[in-house]
């Protein structure tokens, strides 16, 4: 019998199309460039909105496409996270921040802010074509590539595509990381905007090389070895890979037309009081950690193959989802006043985990089958006085299924006090199942099968903004706390944990230079089961230079990094998974970094020099245990936009 490989088919045709539509953004490209002097008229727009900017039925609300110089050199996605030394790890956030993910989910978020996920996808609306080159190369042979390009297949349709690769060594041994995330969008919308459809296919990739940390750290603290990759590492064959597919077709359909006024003009652009949308997604994650040594490395047990490990996880979920917004009132200028909008949709759920064993030749055994589906219902109320008031009440419930009773309610408002300042408030408690695999997991190293009960969740958050000022507040009551203790497992935590978080970020202009600050100060009630640090600070100085009869802009500064002492979570890399420890402190090192920003015409370049202090303040740099801070390195980055 003649056996169809649909993997490896399926990663050749997706290669096929991304060297396809890659060939196609080049062309398109280099005819954008061939009058890079050209001035964009005013007429001229370029932006983009995400699927729940566009949700609201009072309007879009659109970004548009940064072209700024400021603190273009950071083009890291993490910023106050603890990390494992290279672009592309694992990262555990040091600012605490609890946002529970409504309805099924595995709880395997480590490496999230690396894979695209539907809700930050972006749709473009652009008046003619538009594409961005982006390259950042560093040392330890880091190489980042983002690819964009958008444009307008008809005046309804606009098509966009972005295609980004992650790619570095590192500076120990197994630093490996091999990212690469590929998006088509899609928009259309009819000339009197009653329809509108958005889709897109999602693609991600993480591969990532495992070294378990250094196996002797005083061999890095007292300088026994002055080359990275020869220090002794814990793991020596192991890996994890994870992959993503998404798929999402979302239609809306407007009713009882109103005309904006009464001339010609605003009768062929009218406003729709009532909508409904319908959406459609699917999203497949693989997730999968070989070790081809397992007994070289101390694990807490082999339960199935001593000689090979080989875990993997199959999740696919299937939402279809119908919803229906009202508006009720308008003011004069037609601005809604008050509406509200109601939904319901159905979550399907697939999941299996797999144990690779090692013979003659590699075979795998499902361990865990588990199907589910479950009902899921949600509404809100919005109230809307635009330059003065916004308020919404949100709620949802899930019926049957693993989510069986997870419930939520949420309260936001803001108040306009002119045009510079503003004052919100945020007010929130849940109620949900912990995450899929904090109940159940099977692997060759860990297994169990815990009755976890739900986590609820008591939040509350306010803040003033006045111009380039911030300053708020966050206080968070846990029960029923779900973490990984230091014995690698799962915990539930049944008494209350009180977390609060202050931060307050000014930016600064004084003449030719800008300082930008950003501070936390934190709390946790216990920090056996939320640790986190005290301190967690973010700063920028550069000084503003133009040259050469305003032809080149220019930022010459410095950025500070600093988090207080703490006894940081540590790493998992079988369970992809931050566990609490109680042995090692990290942090109390700040990290300089030395940068260059600068734009000549539709180019923007950096070059900077992270870690500049490396070996002048000790060598005991981590924020993860085991895992030892990039040291003094040189990268180089451009950005390249491309437009009529």
């Amino acid at each position: 019998m003649y056996y169809i490989n649909f993997e490896s088919f399926l990663t050749q045709s997706l290669m096929r199309i991304k060297l396809t539509f890659l060939l196609i953004f080049i062309y398109s490209a280099v005819l954008h460039a061939q009058d890079t002097t050209q001035v964009v008229p005013d007429t001229v727009f370029y932006r983009y909105f995400t699927e729940g900017m566009y949700d609201c039925i009072a309007g879009p609300v659109h970004n548009t496409i940064d072209t700024t110089l400021h603190l273009f050199h950071r083009y890291e996605p993490l910023l106050s996270a603890a990390t494992l030394g290279n672009t592309g790890k694992a990262y555990n956030s040091l600012l605490f921040d609890y946002s529970p993910l409504r309805g099924f989910t595995l709880g395997e978020n480590t490496f999230s802010a690396y894979m695209p996920t539907a809700e930050n996808v972006k749709y473009y609306q652009v008046s003619s074509p538009f594409s961005e080159l982006y390259y950042v190369s560093g040392s330890s042979k880091e190489q980042v590539f983002k690819a964009i390009h958008s444009q307008n297949v008809t005046k309804q349709l606009n098509l966009a595509l972005n295609y980004d690769i992650i790619n570095s060594v590192g500076t120990f041994r197994r630093q490996n990381t091999d990212i690469s995330n590929f998006t088509l969008t899609g928009n259309y919308a009819t000339k009197n905007n009653r329809y509108r459809v958005l889709a897109h296919a999602l693609f991600n990739k993480w591969y990532n090389y495992e070294n378990g940390g250094l196996l002797y750290v005083s061999d890095f603290t007292d300088r026994v070895l002055d080359r990275p990759d020869l220090f002794d590492v814990n793991l020596l064959q192991a890996q994890n890979r994870a992959k993503e597919t998404t798929f999402m077709v979302k239609q809306y359909l407007g009713f009882n037309k109103k005309h904006t006024g009464d001339t010609l003009a605003d009768k062929n652009t009218p406003l729709f009081n009532t909508r409904i949308s319908h959406e459609f997604s699917y999203r497949m994650q693989s997730l999968m950690f070989m070790d081809a040594a397992p007994a070289a490395f101390d694990y807490p047990a082999v339960y199935f193959d001593t000689t090979y490990t080989g875990d993997s996880t199959r999740a696919q979920i299937y939402n279809n989802t119908f919803k229906v917004a009202q508006i009720f009132v308008r003011n004069r200028n037609n601005t809604p006043f008050l509406y509200a909008e109601a939904g319901a949709g159905y979550q399907y759920i697939r999941h299996r985990q797999i144990i690779t064993y090692l013979s003659d030749t590699l075979y795998p055994v499902e361990k865990e089958k588990y199907y589910n589906g479950q009902f899921m219902a949600d509404a809100g109320l919005y109230m809307n006085i635009p330059e003065q008031f916004r308020a919404s009440l949100k709620l949802y419930r899930i019926f049957e299924g693993y989510n069986n009773g997870d419930a939520g309610l949420a309260l936001n408002a803001v108040l306009d006090l002119d045009s510079l300042q503003n004052l919100w408030i945020k007010a929130a408690y849940d109620n949900t199942q912990p995450a899929f695999h904090a109940n159940r997991y099977i692997s060759n190293h860990f297994t169990w099968d815990n009755n976890f009960a739900k986590t609820s969740v008591l939040s509350l958050a306010a803040g003033y903004k006045y111009a380039n000022f911030n300053a708020s507040t966050a206080l968070w009551q846990l029960r029923d706390y779900v973490y990984y203790s230091d014995s690698l497992f799962p915990v539930q935590y049944h008494q209350a944990v009180n977390v609060g978080r202050l931060s307050v970020s000014k930016l600064f202009n004084l003449g030719p230079f800008t300082i930008d600050n950003t501070v936390f100060l934190q709390y946790s009630g216990n920090q056996n089961v939320v640790p986190l640090p005290l301190i967690v600070n973010n700063h920028s100085l550069y000084w503003r230079v133009s040259l050469f009869k305003n032809a080149l802009f220019s930022h010459i500064g410095a950025d500070v990094y600093y988090s207080s002492a703490c006894y940081t979570q540590a790493y998992a890399p079988a369970l992809r998974q931050f566990y609490t420890q109680h042995q090692v402190k990290t942090g109390n090192y700040p990290l300089i970094d030395f940068f260059i920003n600068f734009r000549i015409k539709r180019a923007s370049l950096f070059v900077k020099l992270t870690h500049l202090q490396q070996g002048l303040m000790g060598y005991n740099y981590f924020l993860v245990p085991g895992y030892p801070l990039q040291g003094r390195a040189f990268k180089f980055g451009v950005s390249w936009k491309f437009y009529d």
